[in-house]
């Protein structure tokens, strides 16, 4: 099953292409330098666990185009994280995928980016997800339902 939606994931995000060096994260923030200096001029498939882990908040800083190309490299590290305990990796990305309470134009903007077949995908690693912690079931879900419905629209 871990095999398969690593495999799946690698597929559905292949064709997504590197959104270049000045489009990683904003560079007006330290944090936006440091995730440039880690991602500049990396393949999302070169990207290491242990930078998946400690630089997880990435995700939040990112551009729209980088994050959704080095998306899957998080999906992945926190599948590979997840079986000895459920990382910070993990966490941010549910955070990512929870719709604000308020309209938020950079949301949106990430989540307009995304085919169908990249949102079945996510919609795959959240049940994944489930399947393995039901003590973050609640926070997995709300994600879960956000993606749902843009599958429907």
């Amino acid at each position: 099953m871990i095999t398969k939606l690593i495999s799946d994931i690698e597929h559905a995000f292949a064709e997504v292409q590197y959104p270049g060096d000045y489009n990683i994260a904003p560079i007006d923030e330290m944090e936006g330098s440091d995730i440039n200096h880690i991602f500049n001029e990396k393949l999302w498939q070169d990207i290491h666990l242990e930078h998946i882990s400690q630089f997880s908040y990435a995700l939040i800083y990112f551009k729209p185009k980088a994050f959704i190309y080095f998306l899957p490299a998080f999906l992945i590290g926190c599948i590979k994280d997840y079986q000895t305990e459920f990382g910070s990796s993990c966490d941010t990305i549910l955070m990512c995928f929870t719709p604000p309470k308020e309209k938020n134009k950079e949301f949106e903007a990430r989540m307009k980016l995304f085919n169908k077949k990249q949102l079945n995908i996510i919609k795959r690693f959240l049940h994944y997800l489930v399947a393995v912690d039901d003590q973050e079931e609640s926070k997995i879900q709300s994600a879960l339902n956000y993606i749902e419905n843009r599958i429907k629209a």
